[in-house]
């Protein structure tokens, strides 16, 4: 391989080049223009071995280059000719080196590694030859088995991140992958992937589950039997998300055990009453209007649980930084005034801070003063702690307790300045979030659950 000066009039660009848009030239063409070229093109001859013929290179490598070269008036620009190299390899050569580019969208990233496995590479091939690490590769190319066409729309009209896509992996079946692929980039983004895993926990447990109830010979609630009257009594309860954590809940005595698993990962164990207690006769409507009382109050026990779980995950995954300080400091303040002012009840301090003396004092404890000391200046452990004394936990939610009647919108301070605290570290608060907070949702409405129009 030879490199040598060669007239801009010789050289062609690649009919194939995978880069249609060569971007901004103007910093490129400007530092051309003053320093010229550091780096030569690599071209191929087209037509080296025809007599009479303006000689005529094709470039493989330097498409950027050369247009800023013509613009910055170079007759001439240095090249590395390359002979024998096949169609495949010309192909391979130009996407690797599109794949250094620091400005691909995601999208383009994901296309171009599928192409290259396309052209026969493996990822060892590719890591090998493109610096990329082969998880970085596996993760893009996740991202090329989405529905490319959605994916392009998404790409163009929002800012999408390489973390939401890992998030969008976890979730195993492709079709929900892409359903869920039209909230990336919203902030309802992380409550659909969290659904659509929910789904697939439910999928996966409810086989187990079923075949433990036929081993043990607990038997389905009768569609006939009405189990909101008082002739059964609900003598348990189970969470199917969590169905390996959670079968130890599985009553002991089965004999005469209903089970009742008609709601998302709620599952009721019941017995027929013995006791020799007064029947209450209820009316087919009052039976029918407690049955959506309690459903109601089961979506409003699984969003409780799924939000839970999402402040959660974003505390844990988050990594507190200096410039956070501030939004620090206004988590402990609003904890001092919940504290003060509305009486909330926060975690117990000596535990949160790793402190297990039994008669904890501060104002004696050495050790806490010295821990609260060196902990001081880790922001991330402060935020730790901080959302450890809000209480947080699955059942935190803006409702009424009163479970006789239909869910009513009630106050949480505490959820209140916890969201308003998370935000400012970054949380995004969905939809439903936001409508449950402003006492809009749909679960506050009574009025559906009876089937009216108002």
């Amino acid at each position: 391989m030879s490199v040598v000066n060669m007239p801009i009039e010789y050289l062609v660009p690649h009919p194939q080049n995978p880069r249609k848009d060569l971007g901004n030239l103007e910093e490129l063409t400007a530092s051309i223009k003053e320093n010229g070229i550091y780096q030569n093109l690599t071209v191929i001859p087209v037509n080296e071995a025809v007599p009479g013929e303006e000689p005529k290179y094709m470039v493989v490598i330097g498409h950027r280059r050369l247009e800023a070269a013509k613009r910055a008036g170079l007759q001439e620009v240095p090249c590395a000719i390359v002979r024998g190299m096949s169609e495949t390899r010309q192909l391979q050569t130009m996407l690797l080196e599109n794949m250094q580019r620091s400005d691909l969208t995601v999208y383009e990233q994901a296309q171009g590694f599928q192409q290259l496995l396309d052209f026969g590479m493996d990822i060892e091939d590719i890591s090998q030859q493109s610096g990329f690490s082969k998880r970085t590769i596996r993760r893009r190319l996740e991202i090329a088995k989405l529905d490319q066409n959605k994916l392009k729309e998404l790409s163009s009209t929002r800012h999408l991140s390489l973390k939401e896509f890992d998030e969008l992996a976890k979730i195993k079946n492709m079709e929900a992958r892409n359903e869920v692929m039209e909230k990336i980039g919203t902030n309802d983004f992380a409550l659909a992937v969290k659904r659509a895993m929910d789904k697939e926990k439910l999928a996966d447990n409810m086989p187990v589950f079923l075949a433990d109830m036929e081993r043990l010979g607990i038997k389905k609630f009768p569609d006939s039997a009405n189990k909101y009257s008082s002739k059964y009594r609900r003598i348990g309860s189970l969470d199917l998300y969590e169905y390996e954590v959670t079968k130890d809940k599985i009553p002991k005595k089965t004999e005469g055990l209903y089970y009742e698993a008609s709601y998302p990962r709620n599952v009721e164990f019941y017995v027929k009453e013995t006791k020799k207690a007064k029947i209450i006769k209820k009316s087919a409507k009052e039976l029918e209007k407690e049955k959506r009382i309690k459903e109601a109050w089961f979506k409003v026990d699984a969003m409780a649980a799924t939000h839970y779980e999402l402040r959660k995950a974003f505390v844990e995954n988050l990594r507190g930084t200096a410039k956070q300080r501030e939004a620090v400091y206004m988590g402990a303040y609003s904890l001092i005034v919940l504290r003060s002012i509305a009486y909330m009840s926060c975690g117990d301090i000596s535990k949160e801070a790793g402190v297990d003396d039994k008669y904890f004092d501060p104002r004696r404890d050495e050790k806490a003063v010295k821990l609260a000391y060196e902990s001081y200046d880790n922001t991330q452990q402060c935020i730790e702690v901080i959302y450890k004394l809000f209480n947080d936990n699955e059942k935190e939610f803006y409702a009424n307790g009163y479970r006789a009647g239909y869910p009513e919108y009630k106050f949480n301070p505490r959820l209140e300045a916890m969201y308003h605290w998370l935000t400012k570290l970054g949380y995004q608060m969905s939809s439903e979030e936001k409508l449950i907070a402003a006492g809009t949702h749909e679960i506050f409405q009574q009025n559906i659950f009876e089937g009216g129009n108002k």
